[in-house]
């Protein structure tokens, strides 16, 4: 696989920040409540924010990590008026959000600290996500987060500045937001200065928003790059995996290509993405990190478990999606992932994909897996099934990424999509007990051998067959 060193510096990085800076924890309560924020947007990057917790049920209020600086003016409303709160030790107290309170506050995010889990600036553009600046009750109570924004003008022409662009989960009757189980994940929102179009993908819809700062390739090769990679992905699934997804482009100066990207899904599907300043659109299907992060639109998303199935997914289809887009050299795809998959075998124990948590683990150790079980799946149907009919059918049952399902559900589904015992049998030996693969083996039988540092491809193995089948224009 291309430009593989900076995978690795990547994956480290997006290992580091894929964590919610939040906990997850929740306090068990006897009943739901609702948490709704109405925020006036007029001034981004300043917010004013007025909190609703209904019934509360905590004194105490926090805010992300990285913002409590940001944070300007903090108020309760009592009868007759409101009184400003003082901070204390990076919380609020206020002993009436013990019951239901109303809360006003402010937030300047130009002065919260940077990062992906902060806020990240370019020009007069902010990115931040609902976790870092929603001010909330410690400890989060069960029930749900609701967002409105207000006092955001409208785009003007096909492409114009907006003040706030990335649309949360609907929850019915209007309202929008997520499940207080799904804080640490909620998505990415934009404020400020920014240029948003929205473009039709097979099945769904994609807000490209482009921040504030000099792009080579231009608001229409942004545009362009996102639907491209869309259409790739939908290529696998049938159609674009959510209803309607945000894509975020971050310009990054003194880099000439995409550099990262990260996906939150639980609070709505968006994707960041931080690509060079000078990219050329003429080059974007050479990039494997836009692919990679909207195929996690369409798989569960795993918590306390399964992180090297969602990332092993995704660190496999990428490269065989753009080769059967033909994007990529399909035999060189293959020689790219040989070289890559002994980065997935274990050095030592522990042996289970379920117990190792290095960076490879999760990303090769998953994509090892995820290309047995796409091998024997066609070896035991004959060609009849494939691991691509296993993720259309999980995403059939509801299993995007806006969703949280059990790894052992995944398995159970794929077995009865494809009249075998493959996914639950692999899990058990590999994740389970941790058997070793025989990787060279495995990769003999699909006609691929690796001698020291080549790698050739011919058609000698048996399943040569399956190889091809895995990279040609249908999958098939």
């Amino acid at each position: 696989m291309e430009n593989m060193s900076r995978f690795s510096l990547l994956a480290f990085v997006a290992l580091s920040c894929a964590a919610p800076s939040q906990p997850r924890a929740l306090h068990a309560p006897t009943l739901a409540v609702r948490y709704v924020y109405k925020v006036d947007v007029s001034r981004a990057p300043v917010l004013a924010i007025e909190a609703r917790f209904d019934p509360g049920g905590a004194p105490d209020l926090e805010i992300g990590e990285g913002l409590a600086g940001a944070v300007t003016r903090v108020s309760v409303v009592r009868t007759g008026g409101e009184s400003i709160v003082s901070k204390d030790v990076g919380r609020w107290h206020i002993p009436e959000c013990a019951g239901p309170c109303t809360v006003r506050y402010e937030v300047d995010l130009s002065r919260a600290e940077r990062g992906l889990d902060a806020v990240s600036r370019v020009g007069d553009s902010y990115l931040a996500p609902t976790y870092a600046w929603l001010l909330r009750p410690a400890p989060i109570m069960v029930g749900t987060f609701e967002v409105v924004a207000t006092g955001a003008p409208p785009a003007t022409g096909a492409w114009g500045n907006v003040s706030r662009v990335g649309e949360l989960r609907d929850l019915g009757e209007g309202r929008r937001g997520f499940a207080s189980s799904d804080f640490g994940e909620g998505s990415f929102m934009a404020f400020g200065q920014l240029r948003a179009h929205r473009e039709a993908v097979l099945g769904g819809a994609v807000d490209v928003a482009v921040m504030d700062g000099p792009l080579a390739m231009g608001e229409a090769g942004a545009s362009r790059w996102v639907t491209d990679a869309a259409t790739c992905v939908a290529g696998l699934y049938g159609r674009f995996p959510v209803p309607q997804a945000s894509v975020f482009v971050l310009p990054v100066k003194g880099a000439d290509e995409p550099v990262f990207g990260k996906v939150l899904s639980l609070g709505g599907a968006s994707v960041c993405v931080l690509t060079g300043e000078a990219s050329r659109a003429d080059r974007l299907h050479d990039d494997w990190i836009l692919v990679h992060e909207m195929v996690h639109l369409g798989f569960p998303t795993f918590v306390g478990e399964g992180r090297w199935l969602g990332e092993g997914v995704a660190t496999y289809y990428e490269p065989i999606l753009r080769a059967r887009m033909g994007w990529r050299d399909r035999d060189e795809t293959w020689r790219g992932l040989a070289r890559e998959f002994p980065r997935g075998l274990p050095a030592g124990p522990p042996y289970a994909l379920e117990q190792r948590d290095g960076i490879d683990d999760i990303y090769w150790g998953g994509a090892l897996f995820v290309m047995m079980a796409d091998v024997r799946i066609r070896q035991a149907t004959a060609g009849r099934h494939s691991l691509d009919d296993v993720m259309r059918g999980v995403l059939a049952k509801g299993g995007d990424g806006e969703h949280v399902w059990r790894v052992e559900s995944v398995m159970r589904e794929g077995d009865a999509i494809t009249g075998t015992h493959v996914l639950t049998e692999l899990h058990a030996r590999y994740a389970a007990r941790g058997e070793r693969v025989d990787l060279d083996a495995e990769l003999r039988a699909l006609g691929i051998a690796r001698a020291g540092g080549d790698v050739v491809i011919s058609d000698d193995g048996p399943l040569a067959w399956i190889r091809r089948a895995i990279v040609s224009k249908e999958g098939k």
